[in-house]
């Protein structure tokens, strides 16, 4: 008798053991940043990096509207068109917040090509740092 009782026991703590791991997690707390799960943040084409021939001239960090400027140099026989991105990153966490892409499209080679590229960035997005790029991509 004792044996069954303990056997009954022993399955019941185990079934209590196996069941706590089936239980519905808590959900996080809400963050009041968003994060890439939270909004669509654009793909950086895949190709050959010329951020070395890009500047960022001015870009804004302060939430809304954003508008980030420079150039690029587009070297000699380059048959595609680049794309200059800038990401707006938190420079504690990394979160990007948002990004823009700008496909420069012209004939030019060897001269400075002006882009602009404008973003939104949402009202907790503080503080903020510009984070440049340019591909071609292949």
């Amino acid at each position: 008798m004792k044996k069954r009782i303990l056997a009954a026991g022993v399955v019941a703590l185990v079934s209590a053991a196996a069941l706590t791991g089936c239980a519905e997690a808590e959900s996080p707390a809400k963050s009041s940043k968003p994060n890439a799960a939270q909004h669509t943040i654009p793909p950086i084409p895949k190709g050959t990096g010329v951020a070395r021939l890009t500047t960022l001239s001015s870009c804004g960090t302060t939430p809304g509207t954003v508008l980030a400027k420079g150039t690029i140099v587009i070297p000699k026989g380059t048959k595609a068109n680049p794309v200059v991105s800038v990401s707006w990153v938190d420079p504690k966490t990394s979160t990007v917040y948002t990004r823009g892409l700008a496909t420069i499209k012209t004939d030019a080679r060897d001269v400075s090509v002006p882009w602009t590229i404008t973003a939104t960035l949402p009202p907790t997005a503080t503080p903020m740092s510009c984070v440049l790029g340019a591909v071609v991509p292949d």
